[in-house]
């Protein structure tokens, strides 16, 4: 544990990742904080009605502890936030309207929120990662995520989300990484394939498990692939062949077989302008963030 009266009013960074840490955390006196990461320790405890204190915080992350609570309206005191890391906590309730705007990062990822997201979080345009995977968060996605333009990781996955979402991403071509897996999602998935090739930095695609509908496309252009899973959903038609070779290496996830689509006579169209090859991948092993830290999968 850290002593009770952790109090140093002029220290602007604290840093106390990955250690053996345990109990509850007071750093309500440090006043000046602008960066704080305990992430990877075993505090626990109510730590969010102190965080809202320290106004001048710019990156805070405390990922990886035992913390509990709620996110209150008076996150919005800290208009300087650019990072916020709560993942992998025992945080809970309704997310409030987040007014932050120079918000980057939020990961609020395995944790129990739950409700609906609120369309004001998308008025964070300077979001470049949301990660809010494996909570019990539900509803549709409010058409306000199309304000998120730069946005390059949007993980949504392990929630209960319902409802339209490629028509959502479909313009959103800085994206990297779209994880969606295990919700409800539904639509055709046929158009967003078909013009997936726009996206020219998307290195992670994962929407499997959802009920998404449709044939797929008998040539799919992806220009970059480090992962692509896009099985157990609801499709009809043949399988084709970009689905049972993969390519470089990297296996392309579809299902092992698909009913065959009420109209028959329909055959997908092949929209994507490559001219005699099925399938055109590279791959990158980087990736730019922001802020202290950054996890999406």
């Amino acid at each position: 544990t850290l002593p009770v009266n952790f109090k140093f009013p002029q220290l602007q960074s604290l840093y106390l990742e990955r250690n053996q840490l345990s109990g509850t955390l007071d750093i309500s006196g440090l006043t000046n904080l602008s960066s704080f990461t305990c992430r990877d320790n075993q505090f626990n405890g109510a730590i969010l009605p102190q965080l809202y204190q320290l106004t001048q915080l710019v990156n805070v992350d405390i990922s990886l502890n035992q913390f509990s609570g709620s996110i209150e309206p008076n996150i919005n005191n800290l208009e300087n936030l650019r990072y916020i890391g709560l993942s992998e906590n025992h945080f809970s309730g309704v997310l409030p309207d987040l007014h932050l705007p120079q918000l980057e990062e939020l990961h609020l990822d395995g944790n129990a929120f739950s409700g609906t997201i609120p369309p004001s979080l998308f008025n964070n345009t300077r979001l470049t990662f949301l990660v809010l995977k494996n909570n019990n968060l539900n509803g549709t996605i409010s058409p306000s995520l199309t304000q998120l333009t730069q946005l390059i990781d949007l993980n949504l996955g392990y929630n209960q989300f319902s409802g339209e979402i490629f028509s959502l991403i479909s313009n959103m071509t800085n994206l990297e990484a779209i994880f969606l897996e295990s919700n409800h999602f539904n639509g055709s998935i046929t158009p967003f394939l078909e013009s997936i090739g726009n996206f020219s930095q998307l290195l992670y695609f994962n929407i499997s498990n959802n009920e998404f509908s449709g044939s797929l496309p008998r040539s799919v252009y992806f220009p970059i692939v480090g992962n692509i899973d896009i099985s157990n959903n609801n499709y009809c038609g043949d399988i084709p062949v970009w689905c049972e070779v993969g390519e470089n290496g990297y296996p392309i996830e579809c299902g092992d077989s698909f009913p065959p689509c009420q109209d028959s006579n329909i055959e997908p169209e092949n929209t994507t302008t490559s001219s005699n090859t099925t399938m055109s991948i590279s791959y990158q092993t980087t990736q730019t963030t922001t802020g202290i830290s950054s996890t999406s999968s």
